[in-house]
Order: C-alpha cells, then structure tokens, then sequence
C-alpha cells in the first residue's frame, strides 16, 4: 500500500507540475498584455502633458527604472575595446621605446602579435649627447667688448649707419 501511495504522489506532483507551467504561462501573457496597457496608456498621458505643459511629468521617486524619451546606451562593440586597447599598447611601446625597456618592449609587442597587430622590431634609442655651446651673435652689431660702440658703417658712437648728404 506504500509503493502505491508514492506512485500516485508522483503522479500527482508530475500533473501539478504541468499545470503550474500551464499557469505560468498564461499569468505571463495576462502581465505582459496589462503592461503594455498601462504604458501605452501613460505614454498617451505623458505625450498630453508634454502637449498641454511644455515638459515632461516627474516620475514618483519610486519608480528609478523608467526613463521618458531616454535611449539606452550601446554596449561597446569587441572592436571599439580591441582599438582602445592597442591604442594603449602603442602609447605604451613608445615610451618603452624611448625609456630603452628591452623587456617591456618585448611584452607589448607579444601582446599586440596577440591581437593581430605585428610591429617591426624597435631601433635602439640613440645616446644623448650634449649640445656644444655656441657663442651668441651681438645682436646690435657693437663691439662692446672691445669698448669701442662705434657704428660699423660710419665709425661714429650713435650712429644710424647712414652718412647724412
């Protein structure tokens, strides 16, 4: 009488199983079909408020999910990410590069081979070499430092350089 008994639970719980999902189903369409006649309604209301009003009404501070005339933002694709990062890795190759990193040269350039993008292998950086010293020109043209402040063209202190006629 036990074996029966567990046979007809199962049974039971099985057939009840199909009447919740049969259940679930329609409670699901009956919500969606009220909801879209609760927002079409509301957007009917909000299109009359905006007409008669001039702006949009305030939302309860309940309600934080639903925006009025706000799209969503688009998820960024694999090859926006994928262009940032190599443009990470590029700034980053350059100054590796120019810091004279062999081994972070190496890195980066194995990550962006990772990426598909091949660079040809870096110079090394050339030494810094001072510059020489270079005597500045006198801009005026005097010879101060002879001391003598005479023009050039009419030997005269002052001079504009141009012999009066």
């Amino acid at each position: 009488m036990a074996a029966a008994t567990a046979t007809d639970v199962l049974a039971n719980y099985r057939d009840s199983k199909k009447n919740l999902d049969k259940l679930a189903t329609a409670a699901r369409k009956q919500m969606q079909a009220r909801f879209t006649e609760l927002l079409t309604e509301a957007a009917g209301i909000q299109a009359d408020f905006k007409n008669d009003f001039g702006v949009n009404p305030e939302l309860p501070a309940t309600v934080k999910t639903f925006t009025l005339g706000e799209k969503k933002k688009a998820e960024p694709t694999d090859a926006v990410a994928n262009g940032k990062k190599v443009g990470g890795l590029r700034r980053s190759l350059t100054a590796a590069i120019k810091n004279g990193e062999t081994t972070r040269i190496a890195e980066i350039s194995a990550q962006l081979a990772a990426l598909g993008i091949y660079v040809a292998a870096p110079e090394a950086p050339a030494p810094a070499s001072k510059p020489t010293p270079v005597a500045a020109a006198d801009p005026e043209g005097d010879d101060e430092e002879n001391g003598s402040g005479a023009d050039p063209v009419d030997g005269e202190p002052g001079g504009t350089g141009i012999e009066d006629f």
